[in-house]
């Protein structure tokens, strides 16, 4: 479960730029490498030859442009890449080995529906749940994602797939040698007040303790293929703040 291989979604939004900082500072940390991904749409789907060409070479130079003074201090690669990011993104995870999959919950173009809006782009990528991925929230605070995972919300529900968060985040702390202070969450929700909920519960505890990520299992349905995002963690990616960790089962 070590991190070795992370890939970041940038459209080169400010959102999308906190998330390409969250993903640096902890590739710091872990010695990990960073794979920096812009997904594009040609404007027509055929192209004479040597014009597709051009354009990825216009692209991969303007992703260097949104972020070279953001990967100091990292070993990185540029992808530039044309097509649908919610079938680009996937297929990198499988080409190169991603262990995380990092996507900011709003993208370029605001309140519509952008590139890496949730509702869009990541709610699909998130549903599929090609490998563990870190959903990150804009912030207001330029220094909020300087220390990711310091204190982190860890939920647990006693299943195989609470279960395999737990040893994610264990394997983490091996490797970047045990820096979270990990506060852990077990919610039972047959013993939650009829009037909330399991993703009230978490987001409330969360703030109690102004955790800086919450991490949380997936359920899967049938194999790595159709694995899909559970109802309570949606409800947690959907409506929190705070970058949250969403790890699928092994």
């Amino acid at each position: 479960m070590a991190v070795h291989n992370m890939l970041v979604g940038v459209d080169g939004s400010v959102p999308s730029v906190q998330a390409l900082r969250w993903t640096v500072a902890l590739a710091r940390e872990l010695s990990a490498h960073v794979h920096i991904a812009f997904a594009f749409q040609p404007v027509q789907s055929e192209k004479p030859p040597g014009v597709l060409e051009r354009l990825v070479e216009e692209e991969t130079h303007r992703l260097h442009t949104w972020c070279d003074a953001e990967v100091a201090g990292v070993d990185a690669s540029f992808h530039a890449v044309p097509g649908d990011p919610r079938s680009v993104l996937p297929d990198m995870v499988q080409q190169l080995g991603i262990d995380l999959l990092v996507l900011s919950t709003l993208g370029a173009t605001g309140a519509q529906p952008g590139l890496f809006r949730f509702g869009s782009v990541t709610e699909a990528v998130v549903r599929l749940a090609p490998t563990t991925m870190a959903v990150i929230a804009p912030v207001q605070r330029v220094d909020a994602h300087a220390q990711p995972l310091r204190r982190v919300l860890l939920c647990n529900d006693g299943s195989d797939h609470g279960q395999a968060a737990v040893q994610w985040l264990r394997s983490l702390e091996r490797q970047r040698g045990g820096t979270a202070e990990v506060i852990p969450l077990y919610v039972d929700p047959k013993a939650i007040d009829p009037s909330s909920s399991v993703d009230d519960e978490i987001l409330a505890t969360g703030d109690d303790h102004d955790v800086d990520a919450i991490v949380m299992g997936t359920r899967g349905a049938g194999g790595f293929s159709s694995l899909r995002l559970g109802g309570v963690a949606l409800g947690v990616v959907r409506r929190t703040t705070r970058p949250v960790v969403l790890v699928p089962p092994a």
